[in-house]
């Protein structure tokens, strides 16, 4: 699941449905993913609270043998209460911290997801 952590916050009904498909999956660490529940209600506790998901430093993704690590945050476009996507920043994890890239664009990406979701929903 290399997007999971931004659509953790889908209804509980698509949720439930991602980590039955994750269950299921050949990939081994997809299904020790989708057992590990109490970790993964922690997660959407804390990406609820903060209004933004943010990449696991630990999953090394597409950059993994690049010379340079990336960050990202994504905040969720909401359509009819319900989250429909993400919107991400990407950035350069030696260019700046997850908390200078927040104070300086999260706004931004939220007012940007706000105006996304409402285009979509209309």
């Amino acid at each position: 699941g290399r997007y999971f952590r931004d659509f953790l916050v889908l209804t509980d009904r698509h949720r439930e449905a991602l980590l039955g498909e994750l269950a299921r999956s050949t990939d081994a660490a997809d299904r020790a993913l989708a057992r590990r529940r109490e970790w993964i209600e922690q997660l959407i506790s804390q990406t609820r609270q903060q209004g933004y998901g943010v990449r696991d430093p630990r999953h090394l993704g597409p950059d993994a043998d690049a010379a340079e690590r990336f960050s990202a945050m994504a905040v969720p476009i909401m359509v009819d209460a319900g989250v429909t996507a993400c919107l991400s920043c990407v950035w350069l994890a030696a260019v700046a911290t997850e908390a200078d890239i927040a104070s300086r664009y999260l706004e931004l990406l939220r007012r940007t997801a706000d105006q996304i979701g409402q285009r979509l929903g209309a």
